[in-house]
């Protein structure tokens, strides 16, 4: 049922449009004001909710139109009047309907109905706005949970990582392990905050970055996976010694993931070539491109899709999937898109600021 309001200065308007209200069932009237401002100050009061307005357009000292315009939140309204050009304001204030005077039955009833109709979807709407903020806060409890649980085996693992490191100083491994879960704390510490929507002040942390030499780092983590596929990688800097602006780990946590997913999709013998570029604007182009399937169509639509997710362990490292890839990219003002190359497999680019320090 909608709760409604009549403001009209005529009385026998304001009467009559009263008695079509009593008849439908849908509508509880619950005032009715000869004075405008009598109607603006029952709803700043918010004495009741209300859903619709019937309202006279041509009234004195405040007409219904100026009476709109003092409203910060109106409800739905219908526009009666007896003026006939006043329907382009009603469009204009996006009313419900417009209702010239005298107002029949059937019309009224006709009003009525989209009010309701739109009452209805409106409603709608709030339930699956509510319903998505609901989801909102149970995947950042879920990434939240997740990020926690994983402190207590990563210190686990740094105090025997230590341990090693004391009684075989000589032995790389446990300095490699050392810095592996540095990496995934750091990384872990991110995910929290950008999923709490802490501000991270990105631009502080964006520091110059020699991006061939964080991609020849990216490879040799992949090499164990990239060798067992026998592949051949090239990598042609267009623009040498390029420098980008990024935060590091976050920048070497998007590369190994689209990296190891070119590895992953390459055929046995195949091949990646890797473009480091320079294009307008001061943006640095690093572009991956594998000859493997390419990206199946039905897969195009959903590929930085929440859904696709995927925290795999690969040669001591977390790869974050392209979602994440792609919030990080974005947090940092990057732009990061694939596509399938015109003749075979994949091409996913990257475009980084460039840093002339």
């Amino acid at each position: 049922m909608l709760n409604s309001i009549i403001v009209d200065d005529c009385p026998f308007a304001q009467a009559s449009l009263a008695n079509l209200c009593k008849k439908n069932q849908s509508l509880n009237l619950v005032k009715t004001f000869l004075c405008p401002e009598a109607a603006l100050q029952f709803l700043a009061q918010n004495e009741a909710p209300i859903d619709l307005l019937f309202l006279d357009i041509e009234m004195p000292v405040m007409n219904g139109l100026q009476f709109l315009d003092k409203l910060t939140a109106p409800p739905m309204v219908i526009i009666t009047t007896s003026n006939q050009l006043y329907a382009f304001d009603a469009f204009e204030y996006q009313a419900v309907d417009f209702l010239k005077k005298p107002i029949s039955f059937a019309r009224f009833e006709q009003a009525v109905g989209k009010a309701i109709r739109a009452s209805t979807i409106e409603n709608k709407v709030n339930e699956i706005i509510a319903s998505a903020r609901k989801l909102q806060e149970d995947k950042r409890s879920l990434v939240s949970l997740l990020a926690h649980d994983l402190r207590n085996p990563l210190f686990s693992l740094q105090v025997k990582a230590a341990q090693l490191k004391r009684n075989q100083p000589q032995d790389n491994i446990a300095a490699e392990i050392e810095t592996a879960i540095n990496r995934i704390q750091h990384l872990t510490s991110l995910i929290l905050k950008v999923e709490e929507n802490e501000d991270l002040e990105i631009h502080k942390i964006l520091t110059p970055i020699p991006i061939k030499s964080l991609i020849d780092k990216v490879l040799e983590n992949l090499e164990v996976l990239s060798s067992s596929k026998k592949l051949k990688i090239g990598i042609n800097e267009v623009v040498p010694d390029a420098m980008v602006l990024a935060e590091s780990t976050l920048l070497e946590h998007i590369l190994e993931n689209i990296l190891s997913n070119a590895i992953k999709f390459s055929p046995m013998y195949g091949m990646i070539e890797i473009y480091i570029e320079e294009i307008e604007h001061d943006l640095i182009k690093v572009r991956i491109i594998d000859d493997g399937p390419g990206i199946a169509p039905e897969k195009k639509a959903g590929l930085f899709d929440k859904k696709s997710l995927n925290l795999n362990a690969v040669n001591n490292s977390i790869g974050i999937g392209l979602s994440l890839s792609k919030k990080f990219a974005d947090l940092m003002n990057m732009q990061l898109g694939v596509y399938n190359s015109d003749t075979f497999g994949t091409t996913a680019y990257l475009n980084i600021k460039q840093s002339r320090i």
